[in-house]
């Protein structure tokens, strides 16, 4: 999607982000954004989830943490734009990326906070810093379009994050990877807030698109044989089930998923996504 794309949804978008997103968006994301104060002893009615245990043993008292809000929030962005996210049967699927990235970058500059962005484009990964101007936006957009999108591999490394020093952020990873290395994945979720958005093509899942006998991943023509049904069943059940396995390797680490195809409203599923979110904070 070209950067004039951008701004002929921007005054919709902003509209949704100021009316839906912004309340919704502070609480959902808070977990990160607060930073520990000081201990106290536990008055009933505290939230149980913010007693420390082994002070509290120490100590000989139930202790809880306090927190108290930080000034900043620093919202970072793995996108992933290797070779397949540029595959789709009506539009490629480094369009949707693109949208929910502005969607959810525009909800972190609203709220004050600041933005920046690792993009993963094969074994480069490019590296642009945080801003809380609205010019990062489309400064990391720009950066999209410019891209080489020649990598095929089929698992996502997170490794340069778990040897960062970055900690303390909220981090959306956005790719189609159903396969991320789950080392480097722990660490990142130890340190870092995260919530993975996958996002795919319809036709992945279903291959319903009776048309459709050669695609394009931007570099390469595909030859699909969609009248040979013992196969396409078969990929069907593998790929449901390589989603299914992938969840619950998520789910495992208590990371969020966000699981987007072009076929859904990405502004409700981003909004459904905070409402969670926010309703397991208020537990």
């Amino acid at each position: 999607m070209k950067i004039e794309d951008f701004k002929k949804i921007d005054i919709k978008t902003r509209r949704l982000v100021d009316s839906l997103f912004l309340g919704n968006y502070k609480t959902a994301f808070q977990g990160r954004g607060l930073e520990f104060s000081e201990f106290r002893e536990y008055d009933p009615g505290d939230d149980a989830r913010h007693i420390d245990w082994l002070v509290s043993e120490r100590e000989g008292t139930t202790l809880v943490r306090r927190y108290t809000e930080e000034r900043d929030l620093q919202v970072l962005f793995i996108l992933d734009l290797s070779a397949s996210m540029f595959f789709g049967a009506s539009a490629p699927k480094a369009q949707l990326l693109e949208e929910v990235f502005y969607i959810l970058g525009l909800s972190a500059l609203v709220n004050g906070d600041k933005v920046w962005a690792y993009m993963l484009d094969g074994e480069d990964v490019q590296f642009i810093p945080f801003s809380s101007r609205r010019h990062i936006l489309f400064q990391i957009l720009s950066r999209c379009e410019n891209v080489s999108g020649e990598d095929n591999r089929e698992s996502l490394d997170l490794s340069f994050l778990s040897r960062s020093k970055i900690k303390n952020t909220l981090t959306f990873v956005i790719s189609d990877k159903l396969n991320v290395d789950q080392q480097s994945l722990k660490i990142a979720k130890f340190k870092n807030d995260l919530v993975y958005i996958h996002v795919s093509d319809s036709f992945e899942d279903t291959l319903e698109w009776t048309w459709v006998k050669v695609l394009s991943d931007g570099s390469h023509e595909i030859v699909i044989d969609l009248d040979n049904t013992k196969k396409k069943e078969k990929y069907i059940q593998e790929r449901s089930q390589k989603k299914q396995e992938f969840q619950s390797v998520l789910e495992s680490h208590k990371i969020d998923c966000l699981w987007l195809s072009e076929n859904l409203n990405p502004y409700s599923a981003i909004l459904q996504l905070m409402k969670k979110r926010e309703s397991l904070w208020n537990r």
